[in-house]
């Protein structure tokens, strides 16, 4: 690491770590929490100065700045004078032997000579060592008021539907980095343009699209605040230009969630709203007669039979490794590009499943004890829920991530990954809310 480096990160710590820990304001853990989401979205890294090249790809390391936040939330917040309250709220639960775990066989392999791609494998390492970093963060933040952290979604989506917008008209990604860089997409012989919004790529703009929208429903449908009216048309003007089918099916999944389980006020709100539903309903249906041929020439033929040459994906990692790895490993977590190119001798992109990647690169015993990991948080969060619309949230992020990380990269998307672990622990460690006027109007 060079010096230039090191001084950096020891700089943004040291300032970070003042000015949090001599703050002690009103909403003090509400602010971490936030700033833990403003980095995120900003999605700046420290360069490392290491790069790898393999075919036309270069990879360069860098540290998410995000890690240097979380250890400065975790060190801010423990109180040095009672080191008792410090034990009892650093007691581990099951989710955190579990993710543990699976960065514990991680490091194993790279001690075992099994990692050859070390960018790729930090960018996977990195995300697990963030979970654990966030579920320690929020053991000492308990306490909170998790509905003001869920209304700061609601600003994030409007600023990351505005950003879309911008890109769209003027076909760029206008990111730190990537200013010029340019949206249009080839697909099957023709460019069309696809927005990224803060997280720099399109399918994975359209996972973040289906985390924003999730959380914004709900909380339009807990106050009625018209921001939040404003950024569910932002964020689903945003889903809507990012041409990610998937992205479209998981959104489908939470409405259909929150229609399941929060049914009667749903009802209850639409006859309350019908004029403004009707004529959403009207608009949606003249833009599918005017523009229904258009909407399928994007979504279906420019875009191309994107589906099919997943499963053929699936069909040859399996042939050519799966069936051939050990039951309990794999090829090393990140390795997959470098072993298909050097070993099978051909280029493929990264594999479009996070929990078949698991399987290829980690092994059955590792891809299960995520998907663990994944219903204990899911468990721990509907414990704490106190309501049918917090049930329908957890539930309905969790459903749609799923479906959302098994037919795209998620693995990849780091941006994503982080925001779904701070939103379900959010619900893991919530404080009870005693007085909402919501629940004690509507009896929920």
């Amino acid at each position: 690491m060079k010096i230039k480096v090191l001084f950096i990160m020891s700089a943004i710590f040291f300032i970070f770590l003042i000015l949090n820990k001599f703050y002690a304001g009103k909403h003090r853990k509400e602010k971490n929490i936030i700033a833990l989401l403003v980095i995120t979205c900003a999605n700046l890294g420290i360069s490392m100065n290491y790069t790898t090249h393999l075919m036309k790809l270069k990879q360069e390391l860098y540290v998410p700045l995000i890690v240097v936040v979380l250890l400065i939330v975790i060190l801010t917040n423990i109180n040095i004078n009672n080191i008792k309250t410090n034990l009892n709220d650093f007691k581990f639960r099951l989710d955190d032997y579990f993710i543990l775990f699976i960065l514990i066989c991680n490091l194993a392999s790279l001690g075992l000579g099994y990692i050859r791609n070390g960018v790729k494998f930090f960018n996977i390492i990195v995300v697990y060592i963030c979970a654990i970093l966030i579920s320690i963060a929020f053991k000492f933040l308990k306490g909170y008021d998790y509905r003001k952290i869920t209304d700061f979604f609601s600003y994030i989506a409007i600023v990351n539907g505005i950003l879309g917008i911008a890109q769209y008209i003027t076909g760029k990604k206008l990111l730190i980095g990537e200013f010029t860089e340019t949206i249009y997409y080839k697909q099957e012989g023709s460019y069309i343009k696809r927005i990224v919004g803060f997280v720099g790529t399109n399918n994975a703009a359209g996972n973040f699209g289906m985390i924003l929208f999730a959380i914004v429903l709900f909380n339009l449908l807990r106050t009625k605040d018209k921001k939040h009216f404003i950024a569910l048309i932002f964020t689903s003007i945003f889903s809507i230009l990012t041409l990610t089918r998937i992205g479209y099916v998981a959104i489908l999944i939470v409405i259909l969630t929150y229609l399941v389980i929060f049914r009667d006020e749903v009802i209850k709100q639409v006859k309350k709203y019908k004029i403004i539903v009707g004529a959403i309903g009207f608009i949606a249906v003249v833009a599918g007669l005017f523009f229904g041929s258009r909407i399928y020439n994007v979504l279906f033929l420019q875009r191309g039979n994107t589906q099919d040459s997943r499963f053929n994906q699936y069909y040859v990692v399996y042939d050519k490794i799966i069936r051939h790895n050990p039951f309990w490993y794999g090829i090393g977590a990140g390795q997959y590009q470098y072993f298909d190119y050097y070993y099978i001798k051909k280029w493929d992109i990264d594999i479009h499943s996070q929990y078949v990647n698991l399987v290829v690169e980690n092994g059955w015993v590792i891809a299960f004890v995520f998907l663990c990991f994944n219903l204990s948080i899911l468990f721990g969060a509907l414990k704490t829920c106190e309501s049918k619309l917090e049930k329908s949230l957890v539930i309905g992020i969790f459903m749609a991530n799923l479906v959302c990380c098994n037919f795209n990269p998620n693995q990849d998307y780091f941006i994503n990954n982080i925001l779904y672990f701070i939103v379900m622990y959010l619900f893991v460690y919530k404080a009870k809310i005693k007085h909402d006027s919501y629940k004690r109007k509507h009896k929920i």
